[in-house]
């Protein structure tokens, strides 16, 4: 049997039951990428300033955000200019916070509830875009 990318004779067990030298798959998978811009992983190249508010005296001075695979590291209380990409992921950060409350039950009695409430993770200012 003959390896699939160099063509030569399979020798060992193991090769002939997966068709390729390990030596010939190593340089498939290390083979250089084309070059240039990766297909529908660009951002559109539209920026905004932002500024996000430090809300709590335990936030980090930063908000780490990851889009597309790019990764940004943004400080708190300053204006910074970023894609609007990361505005939209910032937008669509949301936890679930729960508020308590008290409500009537079958018995007529007054029990604790916790509603839940989904609020932005980040609040954020848009100053431009």
């Amino acid at each position: 049997m003959d390896c699939r990318i160099c063509g030569k004779e399979l020798k060992r067990e193991k090769e002939i039951a997966g068709g390729v030298h390990s030596i010939c798959l190593a340089r498939e998978t290390k083979k250089d990428k084309p070059k240039g811009k990766p297909s529908g992983n660009e951002f559109s190249g539209k920026m905004a300033t932002i500024i996000i508010p430090t809300t709590d005296e335990q936030d980090p001075n930063y908000v780490f955000v990851a889009v597309q695979g790019r990764t940004f590291q943004i400080m708190r209380d300053t204006e910074v200019e970023v894609p609007v990409e990361i505005v939209e992921a910032l937008n669509n950060a949301v936890e679930t916070q729960f508020i308590s409350k008290k409500i009537k039950n079958a018995n007529g009695e007054y029990v604790p509830y916790l509603e839940p409430r989904n609020v932005k993770r980040f609040p954020l200012q848009v100053i431009k875009t």
